[in-house]
């Protein structure tokens, strides 16, 4: 039987997409619903680094089983970075996608399209309750495929993830 690998979310879009990364990874991957815990955490962290690695210790410490967490965000270069790691509360935590995205139209206005470069930046940490380790990898864009593949493999055989640095995919928004 594979060891369980927990995903600290309950997000059906995040976990349809974790299906495919993770297949062939070797893992029984478990969500907080399948258990019937609740790790929600507040995201106080002020860099993505930070506050997967919240919520992947807290995965960890509810469930006692290896933790895979994430933190993303659109970094806009002629919003200086903004909104980032707090993407999801850019506008408030009720602000929705829609509104979010008509406010940066909003301040976009007037930008020359060619200054209207934006990555996707996300991080996954990994959490092991056993050997106290907690280790992150950064991806912007869409090519953390292999990383996010390659990590789950050393995490299987090493109980930690190795941490490659970011790719330098970039879209324009």
């Amino acid at each position: 039987m594979p060891s369980r690998l927990l995903l600290a979310t309950n997000n059906a879009g995040k976990l349809a997409e974790y299906d495919v990364l993770l297949e062939g990874c070797g893992w029984e991957v478990v969500t907080p619903r399948d258990l019937g815990i609740d790790i929600e955490v507040e995201e106080t962290g002020e860099t993505y680094e930070a506050n997967a690695t919240i919520k992947a210790r807290r995965g960890s410490e509810a469930s006692g089983l290896v933790t895979l967490a994430d933190d993303s965000g659109i970094e806009i270069e002629a919003m200086g970075g903004d909104p980032g790691v707090h993407s999801a509360r850019f506008l408030g935590e009720n602000a929705s996608y829609a509104e979010r995205f008509a406010e940066i139209q909003r301040r976009l206005a007037g930008v020359p399209r060619e200054r209207r470069r934006a990555r996707f930046r996300c991080v996954i940490a990994v959490a092991d309750p056993v050997k106290e380790v907690s280790d992150t990898t950064r991806s912007s864009g869409c090519r953390s495929t292999p990383r996010l593949w390659q990590s789950c493999r050393t995490i299987k055989r090493t109980s930690s993830a190795t941490a490659p640095g970011p790719s330098r995919a970039r879209g324009r928004y």
